[in-house]
């Protein structure tokens, strides 16, 4: 695994568009320095135009409420939005599971991260990400 979502500290406030009445709960994406390195090297050049995370999310379930469930509600229209705007490349949902696989194709991990936080079920999730590299 080259990278999660690390808590950081739970906050007593939520932000914006988030889960009303949730604690929020700052988290930063820690991306290794081999990670970035390598994808670094996987182009060629010594900067990226864009790199690919593999960011797989799952719904903590036991934080489940009527505000959860209007927030995962949400998810469909924020996949799309990403889509159109070319940050995210697809979408799936990961079966028997609930949560799930999309691969963003972002300028860097902090732009990653920075998206994470929009999702409308930031606060109440847990993240794997992986960066990606083209084997071509």
């Amino acid at each position: 695994m080259l990278g999660t979502l690390c808590p950081i500290r739970p906050t007593g406030t939520t932000r914006p568009g988030g889960v009303s009445g949730m604690p929020r709960a700052r988290h930063t994406v820690c991306v290794t320095r081999a990670a970035r390195e390598g994808a670094r090297a996987a182009s060629g050049w010594g900067m990226l135009a864009s790199v690919k995370f593999l960011v797989l999310w799952k719904l903590d379930l036991s934080r489940v409420s009527p505000e959860v469930a209007h927030a995962v509600g949400r998810m469909p229209d924020y996949g799309r939005r990403l889509h159109r705007e070319g940050k995210v490349l697809a979408r799936y949902h990961v079966v028997g599971a609930h949560g799930g696989a999309w691969i963003y194709e972002v300028s860097s991990h902090e732009e990653l991260e920075r998206l994470l936080g929009q999702a409308p079920v930031f606060n109440v999730s847990t993240y794997t990400i992986h960066a990606l590299a083209d084997m071509e």
